[in-house]
């Protein structure tokens, strides 16, 4: 992702942000500072839908009180609630994540899949499936055939798909509508 894109991205959550009950200076530099690390917003919000109380990660530190976060950021203090920053933390994931391009052969439940569609939205559903894909040589004969998966179940990437510079225009455009519209990976339902 470009540093004009961080930007973008880091612009539309301080004006997501901005409709929190919490919004505040220390929340706007918290966003400033954590929203490009995928692995540091899965991470919280894995420790927010926990049964945990606490989390700390270098300098930042998370206190669960009820449905209030306490957030000790390099030492600025804020409290948020726990919808807030679990919205943050689901919108941070579902932007920064890259998707795998069309074409990519990926190994999932021991079976070899070709990616044929990214951030597939099924008939009546809120969230969205990171891949749809396609058995591998076979293809498809019917629509049963056809298997959703998420980031979190590919085993293996076998051969990477071809990468031009329409994806990352096609992608972008994808996670701003998604997210603007509150939809998020399957991955964050239930």
């Amino acid at each position: 992702m470009s540093e004009i894109q961080r930007d973008y991205f880091t612009g539309l959550l301080l004006d997501h942000a901005a409709s929190y009950q919490s919004a505040s200076d220390e929340l706007n530099s918290y966003i400033e500072q954590t929203c490009h690390d995928l692995h540091l917003n899965d991470e919280i919000y894995n420790f927010l839908v926990s049964e945990d109380k606490t989390f700390n990660k270098e300098s930042l530190s998370l206190f669960k009180n009820g449905q209030i976060v306490e957030v000790d950021n390099n030492g600025q203090i804020f409290n948020i609630t726990l919808d807030d920053l679990e919205d943050l933390s689901k919108r941070s994931v579902s932007f920064m994540y890259n998707y795998l391009p069309l074409g990519t052969i990926v190994k999932v439940d021991g079976e070899l899949l070709m990616v044929e569609q990214r951030m597939v939205v099924r008939k009546g559903a809120s969230s969205y499936t990171d891949y749809r894909g396609v058995p591998y040589p076979t293809g498809v004969f019917n629509d049963s055939m056809y298997v959703y998966f998420n980031r979190e179940q590919i085993e293996e990437v076998v051969f990477k798909g071809y990468e031009g510079p329409e994806d990352e225009g096609f992608e972008l455009a994808l996670k701003e509508n998604y997210i603007s519209n509150g939809m998020f990976s399957s991955k964050y339902s239930g």
